[in-house]
């Protein structure tokens, strides 16, 4: 078995009675709390934030495998979620040559952030991570130009490397 290590950082939570809002109808037993939590896999295997949330008995909203398909039906049906609420903000690759490291964002899907923004702590969130919650510009001017070089440095290491076989 391969170490699976992942770092959990909570921004923010609320209860069921908050997320349900005053007058509406719970029935059941559902769990129906919710938080804003920033993991970062430091080392790991395939589907592994999903596993350690699901092991600590706080799925991923959405999660069909790991989650309660109860409470998965109501977010879906009463606060409109799609699909998985789980979200690669930001990516890091450290690449081989010259030690530059490709930093990739994604801005967060429409219905993530419609939801986080209607939740008791979307302030704080937005105060912690600033700019996560307003779908930034990942063609942002400096990522294209990035981008750019790399896409140039490659296509010259690729021509230096037909032209030093074709000798």
């Amino acid at each position: 078995l391969r170490a699976a290590r992942t770092e959990f950082m909570c921004l923010g939570g609320c209860d069921g009675e908050e997320v349900a809002g005053e007058g509406e109808a719970v029935t059941g037993r559902l769990n129906l709390g919710a938080s804003l939590v920033v993991a970062e896999p430091t080392t790991g295997r395939f589907h592994q934030i999903r596993k350690h949330l699901g092991g600590l008995s706080h799925p991923i909203l959405g999660d069909a495998k790991h989650g309660d398909s109860r409470v998965n039906r109501w977010w879906r049906e009463e606060r409109g979620l799609r699909s998985l609420a789980l979200h690669c903000a930001s990516l890091e690759i450290e690449l081989e040559e010259g030690g530059e490291v490709l930093q990739v964002r994604c801005p967060v899907r429409e219905d993530i952030a419609d939801l986080c923004g209607r939740m008791p702590w979307a302030d704080a969130a937005r105060a912690a991570l600033p700019g996560l919650l307003d779908a930034p510009d990942p063609w942002a001017a400096d990522d294209l130009a990035a981008l750019e070089r790399m896409k140039r440095e490659a296509e010259e290491r690729a021509a230096g490397e037909r032209a030093s076989f074709a000798r």
